[in-house]
């Protein structure tokens, strides 16, 4: 396949989401943040929406995947409100959690 053939890229990408066993072979937040990124890319945030959503349904934190910018701009676009994932990866962020040996 091209490296220039994203529409390919994607129909593979579309096949991988619904193929059954496949998590065992794909990050399938790999395969989602691809298709993500291919739609947006293509001025279609509909349809990037609809695999951000299923991404969720999956619980795959997308934040793990996807620059934040581009979920924002992603919502912005669908005139929806801005997600609350990037909320609580900054509370996450702030709670540090070290075991620290006490032998003095």
């Amino acid at each position: 396949m091209n490296a220039n053939n994203t529409d390919g890229m994607a129909a593979i990408a579309v096949t991988l989401v619904d193929a059954p066993g496949v998590e065992d072979a794909v990050q399938m937040g790999d395969v989602y943040s691809m298709l993500i990124k291919h739609f947006c890319q293509r001025s279609d945030p509909q349809q990037a929406y609809q695999y951000y959503e299923k991404m969720q349904r999956k619980k795959i934190q997308a934040l793990k995947y996807l620059d934040a910018k581009l979920i924002e701009d992603m919502h912005r676009s669908m005139g929806l409100p801005m997600p609350n994932e990037k909320k609580a990866a900054q509370n996450n962020d702030d709670m540090i959690e070290e075991d620290i040996p006490e032998d003095f």
